[in-house]
């Protein structure tokens, strides 16, 4: 009998003696060997597919573990199926702490980008949970304890649907503390230049590679019978 894998001819089941068959072969012989070649196909189909699902796991595994940036998978209940290593890490935990663990029993402190304590309803897994829409650059700041600074982050979140229609929350995010220490220093530095040009009799001008000013600033503009920003875009 034919053991067929994927509609290709894998092999034959055959028997064998050192003496001829005295009668014909029966036809419930030819049925049990038939049967049999049926399940081995199916078994050897089964294998091939466990296999190709292994691979694609340690792929996706790989994947994770090499990725930089932050990846959770939530459940309906918005607890941790799946976290990679770098998000564990950002977060100042093992993954082995987080996974099972939801936004409620997770003792983290959460702000926005103001420092303002971020209710639980208004986490990204939680928006994205709630409204079934993807959610892209949220911007918080996550601390384990008092004690600690906070650490700032930008989070993507996307809802997965399977094929047994249970949903999935994907997030992703990025470390963005050293960021937005620059943006807040060059604000500094920014506030500080508009109040010098404010209150001390001086000009500022700037002129870019064209020739057309781009900043008119400063208190001597009035000698000069000027507004401030009234030469920008004049070349």
């Amino acid at each position: 009998a034919k053991v067929v894998v994927d509609d290709d001819i894998y092999g034959t089941i055959c028997f064998a003696d050192d003496a001829a068959l005295e009668t014909p072969i029966e036809p419930a012989d030819r049925l049990f060997v038939d049967l049999l070649a049926q399940l081995l196909s199916r078994e050897i189909e089964r294998e091939q597919i466990q296999d190709q699902l292994r691979q694609e796991r340690d792929l996706k595994d790989q994947i994770l573990e090499i990725t930089p940036t932050g990846i959770t998978v939530l459940d309906e209940n918005d607890t941790i199926e799946l976290i990679n290593n770098q998000a564990a890490s950002l977060l100042g935990r093992t993954e082995s702490e987080l996974i099972g663990e939801s936004s409620e029993s997770l003792d983290f402190e959460v702000v926005d980008r103001d420092r303002t304590p971020l209710d639980l309803e208004a986490y990204p897994s939680k928006r994205v949970a709630e409204t079934g829409q993807t959610l892209k650059d949220v911007e918080l700041g996550i601390r384990n304890n008092a004690t600690e600074p906070f650490r700032f982050f930008s989070v993507s979140g996307a809802p997965l649907s399977l094929s047994d229609g249970r949903q999935k929350t994907v997030t992703v995010f990025d470390e963005i503390t050293e960021r937005l220490e620059q943006e807040k220093q060059l604000q500094e530095r920014t506030d500080q230049l508009e109040a010098i040009t404010r209150n001390v009799p001086m000009v500022l001008f700037a002129i870019d590679a064209e020739g057309e000013f781009t900043l008119s600033r400063g208190q001597g503009l009035d000698t000069l019978g000027l507004d401030p920003g009234e030469m920008v875009g004049i070349s």
